[in-house]
């Protein structure tokens, strides 16, 4: 199987052409909507790659673990017939925490001379009429030594 991710200003991914991963890739048709996802982890479960292209709803943890994302609703209240808004998503990794919103990207150090690069392209709450909530983000592993 060939994987291609987009190339991130950081560096380039921290695996190898070649090397043991697991793949969980998939998607879902709700209907109204589809939702597509990603997870790419180590022979030894570390992550390499997460994203999901959109999610309709809450984020699913085990996607991005050890990683954890918390949505906040930093640009106003949560509800019916509201304004389109940014969610502010908290990435949190060990002892740092990285804040993006809507069309920004950032950067979470993994360890010695890797890091995750985390592109979030969507991340909105009062979407449609139903206080809908629509996330599109990729986080994977690059090598910045």
């Amino acid at each position: 199987m060939t994987l291609r991710l987009p190339v991130a200003p950081e560096g380039e991914v921290a695996w190898a052409a070649g090397a043991s991963v697991q793949l969980n890739s998939g998607s879902q048709d709700l209907d109204v909507t589809w939702e597509k996802w990603i997870e790419l982890r180590g022979a030894d479960d570390a992550l390499l790659a997460a994203g999901v292209a959109p999610r309709n709803g809450e984020l699913p943890a085990e996607l991005f673990a050890p990683i954890v994302i918390e949505p906040v609703t930093a640009c106003g209240p949560a509800g019916f017939d509201l304004e389109v808004s940014s969610f502010q998503l908290d990435f949190t990794l060990a002892d740092q925490t990285l804040s993006v919103f809507s069309r920004h990207r950032g950067e979470l150090i993994a360890g010695a001379g890797e890091s995750f690069a985390v592109d979030v392209d969507t991340a909105q709450y009062n979407e449609c009429c139903h206080s809908e909530e629509i996330f599109v983000l990729l986080l994977r592993r690059v090598k910045t030594e």
